[in-house]
């Protein structure tokens, strides 16, 4: 970096994390590691420009009065043109700093921020996508810092997090000699320990929370009647030009009250929360800031209008809610990690002042930059690779000696570090330690580009029982740190995707026994697990098995015996139903049938091209003709005569 001068371009985003994140910290030390060298180099070329000036200046002293007289008239022009050169550079570079894809407008403005389109009527309630893309759509509009953190990328913070006793000319901000660089870092520090807070006030409408990091620890939102309806004005400024006696003027200067009353009662409930905030996120309009600060008199929480832990919100997220405090804080915890190139001396200024492009080659070379494989911060140890890649001979044989100074073959940074010190160190992408690596190693593929690949015949994945034997080595051998999280706030237990590698946490534990660190609540281990447990776990698993298949093998039993039986009788009612059918056939004077479906039940006569269902029927029978049924007809009349009169 040079001398603070040059354009930042940034360009597409390479990550998202959270100013409260392990990570976020870590960055914001390099950019300010980075910044402090160009500063330093800086200053030197000043220091050398100032002594050639003075050196100058002597050698004209020897010449004459006239002509030093000329020439440090001709030098003061100089220094001027300079100055003004250096500024309207200066105001380039925060611009662009300020928005990565979207062209800056009115940036001298603390206020600068494009006009929100017309809002329509909000829903009650946003899916996850919805409310994912509002968070998208207020990050990408924040006036924001770059800070570059090495050559390809740069992290953007929302300028709005910065104090008051910054510059709040965000134009006038030179990068390298005003950074903001330090603050943020101290603000990322203290959201990772402390709360922040959200206050929404508009129109009647009042909503608030309080976070720990993604956590929402208490939150409310409450609503009265102090705006009459399509005049857009709050009762107390009408009041200011007179004092309307109506019915509704009285009740919205009521809920003006009834409100003031909930934000104090609020307050008073969430003062213990409100004394560990180190932020203090607020949007309100100007006419109601009065009426808000004199509520928090009231409550004596110590937030006044000169508190350093107070921000304005750019945002314009609608009306107060739940969920619109959600967003609110979720947009300015957001950090961005983008990749950058800059604009050096070889873009040239014309007359008109107005920044040529570069030339076609040199253009290239910066597409060429950007599209480059950014740099892995922390490269990973010879001990995480082997995690990694599954080799338990090579963890078991550093393990050995943890004392021994192993060197890295890393070819961008080499480095030599003790076994003892690569256990617990936090290296790759994500900030993972050997433990992390170890218990992934089953599950992941190795083929990505963010990943180690694996050596020529090895297999894509790591078999479970080699990665749980690698995981208790490491726990028990290694004595590794379990509760360390990733950049994603995961402990090793949490990356476990079999349950081998999960019972050798468990294993371990029973090994080091519950002093050796917090289980429960930071490494989020199971219940320990010893060999008889183990053994007496893998014991009913087997008499569970095997008393599932004595349960199939009876019920398959029992399901034959029931077929047999329904078999059976179904026979039996078959039967049945056929002496029935001849017994009565018998009385009606048929003879049994002996015939196929479609025959005559009176000739026994087989019916030829027609269907049981064409032929003529009568009662429970069918006939192959009419003649048939008066037949059978005049024989059934006659046996009913002979029996009423006695016959047989």
């Amino acid at each position: 970096m040079n001398n603070g001068q040059d354009t930042i371009k940034v360009g597409s985003l390479v990550d998202t994390l959270y100013l409260y994140s392990d990570q976020c910290p870590v960055l914001l030390r390099q950019a300010l590691a980075l910044e402090d060298s160009a500063k330093a180099a800086a200053d030197n070329a000043t220091r050398r420009r100032k002594q050639e000036d003075s050196s100058d200046d002597e050698e004209a002293d020897t010449a004459g009065v006239a002509s030093s007289s000329s020439s440090s008239s001709e030098g003061e022009e100089e220094e001027e043109g300079t100055a003004k050169s250096g500024e309207t550079e200066s105001g380039d570079t925060s611009t662009t700093a300020a928005k990565s894809e979207a062209p800056p407008t009115n940036t001298s403005s603390s206020n600068s921020q494009p006009k929100p389109k017309k809002k329509s009527k909000a829903k009650p309630t946003q899916t996850e996508q919805q409310r994912n893309f509002t968070v998208k759509k207020f990050v990408e509009n924040l006036i924001c810092d770059a800070m570059p953190i090495h050559d390809a990328e740069a992290v953007l913070l929302p300028t709005a997090l910065l104090s008051k006793g910054q510059d709040s000319d965000i134009a006038e901000r030179h990068y390298v000699p005003k950074s903001p660089c330090q603050e943020y870092l101290t603000l990322s520090q203290a959201a990772q320990e402390n709360h922040v807070l959200v206050l929404l006030l508009r129109s009647g409408r009042f909503a608030a929370g309080i976070f720990s990091k993604s956590k929402c620890l208490v939150h409310r939102a409450c609503q009265r009647y102090t705006v009459r309806k399509g005049q857009g004005k709050a009762q107390s400024t009408q009041d200011a030009k007179g004092r309307p006696k109506s019915m509704g003027a009285q009740l919205r200067r009521q809920g003006e009250e009834n409100l003031q009353q909930d934000i104090t009662e609020t307050m008073l409930q969430w003062k213990p929360h409100i004394d560990k905030c180190a932020l203090i996120l607020l949007s309100c309009p100007k006419g109601m800031k009065k009426y808000l600060f004199d509520a928090l008199d009231e409550a004596d929480v110590g937030i006044g209008k000169k508190d350093s832990r107070l921000r304005r919100l750019p945002l314009d997220i609608g009306k107060p809610s739940f969920e619109n405090v959600c967003i609110a804080h979720q947009v300015m915890m957001t950090v961005q990690v983008r990749q950058w190139t800059r604009v050096d001396d070889a873009a040239v200024t014309n007359e008109e002042g107005t920044v040529s492009q570069p030339p076609a080659q040199q253009q290239q070379q910066q597409k060429e930059t950007v599209e480059e494989k950014p740099a892995i911060i922390f490269p990973l140890t010879p001990l995480h690779k082997a995690c990694h890649e599954g080799n338990l001979s090579r963890v078991i044989e550093l393990l050995a000696d943890k004392e021994q100074v192993v060197a890295s073959t890393d070819k961008e940074e080499e480095t030599s570090l003790t076994v003892e010190q690569m256990i617990n160190r936090r290296v790759g992408p994500d900030f993972m330690t050997c433990l992390h690596y170890a218990a992934e190693a089953a599950s992941i593929q190795r083929q990505s580009e963010q990943q180690p690949q694996p050596d020529e015949g090895q297999t894509n994945t790591v078999d479970n029982e080699t990665a749980a034997s690698i995981v208790i080595h490491l726990l028990v051998e290694g004595h590794a740190d379990p509760s360390i999280v990733d950049a994603r706030s995961r402990p090793p237990y949490f990356l476990a995707s079999h349950d081998k590698i999960r019972d050798a946490f468990r294993m371990a534990r029973a090994t080091l026994g519950e002093d050796y660190c917090k289980w429960d609540t930071k490494a989020k281990v199971g219940p320990a697990l010893t060999v008889d447990d183990l053994q007496a776990k893998k014991d009913r698993e087997a008499e569970k098995k095997r008393k599932k298949r004595a349960r199939q093998k009876q019920k398959k039993a029992e399901e034959k015996a029931q077929a047999e039986h329904d078999q059976r009788q179904r026979e039996l009612a078959e039967v049945a139903r056929k002496q029935e059918e001849d017994a009565k056939r018998v009385r009606d004077g048929l003879q049994p049938k002996a015939a196929g479906g479609n025959a005559c039940d009176f000739c026994q006569v087989v019916v030829k091209g027609r269907k049981r269902k064409d032929m003529f029927s009568r009662l429970d029978y069918v006939y192959c003709s009419s003649e048939c049924v008066q037949k059978h007809k005049r024989e059934l009349m006659a046996a009913a005569a002979m029996s009423r009169s006695g016959g047989s």
